[in-house]
């Protein structure tokens, strides 16, 4: 019975943080959805149109968000760390949640236009996530994804994802043979760096992806290049002072100072993101920015020089990110066969270098759109989870934890019971105590991060205990066991053998 892959596909979704993208499978491999207007992939903003009460996404929303800041939004990717962030559009509040669906609705509209009205049913979605991303994020990007109406077949890791598209690139190649390398995945969005070492095993009947570690940092991307550059142009401009709002105006005139202030650095923002992508493939880029401020023009060159001067501080850090990468992966530099690129600040020069001193210049490839491979390998997930996948070999991909797990005990402290880049499946446990005399009941809250504290960690749930037998303070010996699916999902195990108490309690974690 053949599967129809045009009218009824599965599908895949970067959700980036400053470009989305949609694929599907299309029976033979990925493809990526062309949108409206023509281009393969969306800018990641919001503008809400307060008379006509509507939404725009993409680069309308962009133009707009030009004209009124205040009723745009820019990188929400960044925010779906807490779900509950207010987001003022105009007269309205929104959550990350509520905007990133709105992105998503864009996507899914977008591709559903371009059939007759009810012929495409997709039956399936992957949208993607950094590998970095906790537990709750994970969870509030399925959420806004559900509120799209999309059927979720699965968050899958962007790493993870673009291993698939370069598999898939092995096989269009003819290279899907016995081989066993060592490749990494260099993901710098616009928002959030991802860096994964794999082991790719390939033999008859086996493909194996093995995630040998994993680093990143959730706040560092190419919107952090563009604030530095737009500082760069603020203070080479003498325009300081423009953005100060003085404390005397009345409330119509501080108003409108405000406006000029946001509108002035969103159209800095954007000089200064069009300025860096033109020093991708050149060695100087003019920025002109008319009426900037009343009365005030940007007119000015930016070099590569300078410009790779300015992003110094993040390269020494993404820098020192590879390093400790690289040790935990047990392997060295030399040992690394193929590097590749993905998302649209991977592209610049700057990075480029960085990668070809670590790596060496050949090991730098190519054969994959940097834009693209993450929607296209979720779509490859897509149609793995939904057995359209026929490659003739079964596909294994081995994991590991981004970030470690523990509990909270006394005085608001982390206690670790399974490490960061632990291999899944893993399992660790403890014993604890009862901190006071004849306790019953227990709630055993479970984190994930890398701070002492459970404050500046992430919480991934409860586990609600009853029926403790009274007794004195530490007498009890509590079993806390975590068991770590390849899945990333764990099960909490609670014991007390004195009471009678076995309680099981799954969490995703990622």
């Amino acid at each position: 019975m053949s599967v129809d892959n045009a009218h009824r596909p599965v599908l895949g979704i970067d959700l980036g943080t400053t470009f989305s993208c949609i694929a599907r499978w299309d029976g033979k491999g990925p493809s990526v959805y062309p949108l409206a207007g023509g281009k393969r992939t969306l800018p990641s903003v919001v503008y809400y149109d307060e008379k006509n009460k509507d939404y725009l996404v993409g680069d309308i929303a962009v133009k707009w968000g030009l004209i009124n800041p205040e009723n745009a939004v820019f990188g929400v990717k960044r925010m779906m760390d807490n779900k509950n962030e207010q987001i003022k559009l105009g007269d309205q509040t929104f959550s990350p949640v509520d905007i990133s669906q709105k992105i998503l609705e864009k996507l899914m509209t977008d591709v559903r236009n371009k059939f007759p009205e009810g012929v495409f049913k997709p039956e399936g979605v992957v949208v993607t996530v950094p590998y970095y991303f906790k537990a709750h994020q994970c969870r509030n990007t399925e959420e806004a994804a559900q509120n799209a109406n999309i059927n979720v077949l699965g968050i899958l890791q962007e790493p993870i994802a673009a291993a698939l598209a370069y598999m898939m690139q092995l096989e269009h190649d003819n290279q899907l043979a016995n081989r066993s390398e060592t490749f990494l995945v260099f993901d710098l969005g616009g928002g959030t760096f991802d860096i994964t070492v794999f082991e790719l095993t390939i033999t008859d009947d086996l493909i194996r992806f093995e995630v040998l570690s994993t680093g990143g940092d959730d706040r560092l991307g190419g919107l952090d290049f563009d604030n530095v550059i737009k500082d760069h142009i603020v203070k080479e401009q003498n325009l300081g002072d423009d953005f100060v709002i003085p404390d005397n105006l009345g409330e119509d005139d501080n108003k409108k100072k405000t406006t000029e202030v946001k509108k002035a650095v969103q159209s800095l923002l954007e000089a200064g993101k069009i300025a860096k992508e033109e020093l991708s493939a050149m060695d100087t880029a003019f920025i002109a920015i008319p009426h900037v401020f009343p009365g005030k023009n940007v007119d000015m060159e930016l070099s590569l020089d300078k410009m790779n001067e300015l992003l110094d501080p993040y390269v020494k850090k993404i820098r020192d990110i590879i390093d400790a990468t690289i040790a935990r992966s047990g392997k060295r530099a030399d040992e690394v066969s193929i590097v590749i690129k993905v998302g649209g600040s991977s592209q610049l020069k700057v990075m480029h270098q960085l990668l070809s001193d670590f790596f060496g210049e050949s090991k730098v490839y190519g054969d994959v759109n940097p834009c693209e491979c993450v929607a296209q390998g979720a779509s490859i997930y897509a149609a793995i989870q939904d057995g359209r996948l026929e490659i003739g070999k079964e596909i294994e991909i081995q994991t590991r934890t981004s970030h470690a797990l523990g509990v909270e005990v006394e005085d608001g402290i982390f206690h670790e019971i399974i490490p960061a880049n632990s291999e899944a499946p893993c399992d660790g446990w403890e014993i604890f105590g009862t901190d006071g005399d004849n306790v019953t009941e227990l709630e055993i809250d479970v984190y994930q991060g890398s701070s002492a504290f459970v404050k500046d960690n992430s919480k991934v749930g409860t586990v609600h205990v009853s029926g403790l037998l009274q007794r004195p303070a530490g007498e009890l010996d509590i079993k806390v066991t975590f068991k770590v699916s390849d899945q990333q999902i764990v099960s909490v195990i609670v014991e007390e053998e004195e009471s009678g108490i076995k309680k099981v309690e799954k969490m995703q974690v990622a």
